[in-house]
Protein backbone atom coordinates (compact mmCIF):
# COMPACT_ATOMS: atom_id res chain seq x y z
CA UNK A 1 0.00 0.00 0.00
CA UNK A 2 2.98 2.17 0.93
CA UNK A 3 4.62 1.82 -2.38
CA UNK A 4 1.16 2.19 -4.21
CA UNK A 5 0.84 5.79 -2.48
CA UNK A 6 4.55 6.55 -3.47
CA UNK A 7 4.04 5.77 -6.80
CA UNK A 8 1.05 7.70 -7.19
CA UNK A 9 2.32 11.40 -6.05
CA UNK A 10 5.63 10.61 -8.26
CA UNK A 11 2.93 10.03 -11.33
CA UNK A 12 1.36 13.18 -9.93
CA UNK A 13 4.79 15.02 -10.10
CA UNK A 14 5.59 14.19 -13.33
CA UNK A 15 2.00 15.20 -14.80
CA UNK A 16 2.32 18.53 -12.85
CA UNK A 17 5.68 19.02 -14.72
CA UNK A 18 4.12 17.66 -18.22
CA UNK A 19 1.35 20.15 -17.75
CA UNK A 20 3.69 23.17 -17.08
CA UNK A 21 6.18 22.55 -19.94
CA UNK A 22 2.62 21.66 -22.48
CA UNK A 23 3.79 18.45 -22.58
CA UNK A 24 0.69 16.45 -23.26
CA UNK A 25 2.00 12.88 -23.55
CA UNK A 26 -0.41 11.35 -20.79
CA UNK A 27 -3.38 13.21 -21.79
CA UNK A 28 -4.78 11.73 -25.03
CA UNK A 29 -7.96 13.45 -24.98
CA UNK A 30 -6.21 16.87 -24.02
CA UNK A 31 -3.94 16.60 -27.35
CA UNK A 32 -7.19 16.06 -29.26
CA UNK A 33 -8.82 18.94 -28.35
CA UNK A 34 -7.53 22.47 -28.96
CA UNK A 35 -6.28 24.18 -25.62
CA UNK A 36 -5.21 27.81 -25.01
CA UNK A 37 -1.53 27.42 -23.22
CA UNK A 38 -3.57 29.13 -20.67
CA UNK A 39 -5.63 26.01 -19.62
CA UNK A 40 -2.71 24.25 -19.37
CA UNK A 41 -1.42 25.90 -16.43
CA UNK A 42 -4.93 25.92 -14.92
CA UNK A 43 -4.90 22.27 -15.18
CA UNK A 44 -1.08 22.11 -13.63
CA UNK A 45 -2.31 23.89 -11.09
CA UNK A 46 -5.24 21.48 -10.38
CA UNK A 47 -2.55 18.70 -10.23
CA UNK A 48 -0.20 20.35 -7.99
CA UNK A 49 -2.79 21.02 -5.29
CA UNK A 50 -4.10 16.96 -5.23
CA UNK A 51 -0.66 16.67 -4.95
CA UNK A 52 -0.54 18.87 -2.13
CA UNK A 53 -3.22 17.46 -0.43
CA UNK A 54 -1.92 13.87 -1.16
CA UNK A 55 1.06 15.10 0.68
CA UNK A 56 -0.59 16.35 4.02
CA UNK A 57 -3.27 13.31 4.36
CA UNK A 58 -0.44 11.22 4.10
CA UNK A 59 2.78 13.12 5.73
CA UNK A 60 2.74 10.16 8.38
CA UNK A 61 3.61 7.62 5.71
CA UNK A 62 6.85 9.62 5.27
CA UNK A 63 8.11 9.93 9.00
CA UNK A 64 7.23 5.92 8.73
CA UNK A 65 8.87 5.05 5.27
CA UNK A 66 12.26 4.10 7.03
CA UNK A 67 10.67 1.35 9.70
CA UNK A 68 8.21 0.20 6.20
CA UNK A 69 11.80 -0.14 4.26
CA UNK A 70 13.27 -2.36 6.86
CA UNK A 71 10.21 -4.53 6.63
CA UNK A 72 9.85 -4.77 3.02
CA UNK A 73 13.69 -4.64 2.45
CA UNK A 74 15.78 -6.10 5.31
CA UNK A 75 18.26 -6.99 3.08
CA UNK A 76 19.23 -3.94 0.96
CA UNK A 77 18.61 -1.65 3.82
CA UNK A 78 21.85 -0.04 5.29
CA UNK A 79 22.77 -0.82 8.83
CA UNK A 80 23.51 2.79 9.87
CA UNK A 81 19.39 4.00 8.68
CA UNK A 82 18.19 1.47 11.66
CA UNK A 83 18.03 2.47 15.80
CA UNK A 84 21.02 1.25 17.12
CA UNK A 85 19.67 -1.37 19.30
CA UNK A 86 18.36 -2.84 16.16
CA UNK A 87 21.89 -2.90 14.15
CA UNK A 88 23.75 -6.12 15.46
CA UNK A 89 20.35 -7.75 14.92
CA UNK A 90 20.39 -6.54 10.89
CA UNK A 91 23.38 -7.63 10.51
CA UNK A 92 23.23 -11.09 11.49
CA UNK A 93 19.48 -11.06 9.65
CA UNK A 94 21.27 -10.23 6.60
CA UNK A 95 24.02 -12.73 6.58
CA UNK A 96 21.36 -15.58 7.33
CA UNK A 97 21.52 -17.14 3.70
CA UNK A 98 18.43 -19.70 4.89
CA UNK A 99 16.20 -16.27 5.58
CA UNK A 100 17.30 -14.23 2.25
CA UNK A 101 16.61 -17.63 0.30
CA UNK A 102 13.22 -17.37 2.11
CA UNK A 103 12.61 -13.61 1.36
CA UNK A 104 13.09 -14.44 -2.18
CA UNK A 105 10.89 -17.57 -2.77
CA UNK A 106 7.90 -16.77 -0.57
CA UNK A 107 5.74 -13.68 -0.43
CA UNK A 108 6.35 -10.56 2.15
CA UNK A 109 3.57 -11.25 4.72
CA UNK A 110 4.96 -15.13 4.79
CA UNK A 111 8.05 -14.61 5.29
CA UNK A 112 8.57 -13.71 9.10
CA UNK A 113 6.57 -16.37 10.34
CA UNK A 114 10.29 -18.57 9.44
CA UNK A 115 12.07 -15.85 11.33
CA UNK A 116 13.16 -16.98 14.96
CA UNK A 117 12.03 -15.01 17.81
CA UNK A 118 14.82 -16.34 19.74
CA UNK A 119 16.96 -15.03 17.51
CA UNK A 120 15.58 -11.65 15.70
CA UNK A 121 13.34 -10.77 18.19
CA UNK A 122 13.63 -7.15 17.57
CA UNK A 123 13.41 -7.88 13.60
CA UNK A 124 10.02 -10.11 14.10
CA UNK A 125 8.73 -7.63 17.05
CA UNK A 126 8.86 -4.71 13.91
CA UNK A 127 7.57 -6.86 10.95
CA UNK A 128 4.12 -7.45 13.84
CA UNK A 129 3.93 -4.00 14.07
CA UNK A 130 3.94 -3.22 10.21
CA UNK A 131 1.78 -6.26 9.35
CA UNK A 132 -0.88 -5.11 11.94
CA UNK A 133 -0.62 -1.53 10.62
CA UNK A 134 -3.53 -1.13 8.27
CA UNK A 135 -5.46 -3.64 9.43
CA UNK A 136 -5.80 -2.67 12.90
CA UNK A 137 -6.97 0.77 11.23
CA UNK A 138 -9.73 -0.68 8.88
CA UNK A 139 -10.72 -2.64 12.02
CA UNK A 140 -10.98 0.78 14.15
CA UNK A 141 -12.89 2.62 10.93
CA UNK A 142 -15.37 -0.44 11.17
CA UNK A 143 -16.28 -0.35 14.85
CA UNK A 144 -16.54 3.61 14.39
CA UNK A 145 -18.50 2.51 11.82
CA UNK A 146 -20.56 0.48 13.57
CA UNK A 147 -20.84 2.80 16.60
CA UNK A 148 -22.33 5.46 14.56
CA UNK A 149 -25.09 3.07 12.99
CA UNK A 150 -25.82 1.91 16.47
CA UNK A 151 -26.00 5.22 17.96
CA UNK A 152 -28.24 8.29 16.34
CA UNK A 153 -29.94 10.92 17.52
CA UNK A 154 -33.10 8.51 18.00
CA UNK A 155 -31.71 6.27 20.04
CA UNK A 156 -30.12 9.19 22.20
CA UNK A 157 -31.04 7.29 25.16
CA UNK A 158 -28.07 4.34 24.49
CA UNK A 159 -25.04 4.85 27.35
CA UNK A 160 -21.70 3.56 26.87
CA UNK A 161 -22.92 0.41 28.79
CA UNK A 162 -25.22 -0.73 26.14
CA UNK A 163 -23.21 1.03 23.48
CA UNK A 164 -20.38 -1.68 24.57
CA UNK A 165 -22.83 -4.53 24.30
CA UNK A 166 -24.01 -3.64 21.05
CA UNK A 167 -20.46 -3.14 19.85
CA UNK A 168 -19.61 -6.58 21.45
CA UNK A 169 -22.23 -8.52 19.54
CA UNK A 170 -21.50 -6.94 16.29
Amino acid sequence: MFDHIKAFQRKLQLLCRHLSAGNLAHFPSLREVNLVQQKLSEYATLVSNLDLEFEMRFQDFRKNSGDMELFSQPFSTSVDCVPDHNQMELIEFQCDSELRNKFMSLKLKDVYIHVSPERYPNIRKHAQVMLSLFGSTYICEQTFSVMNLNKTRLRSTLTDLHLQDVLTLC
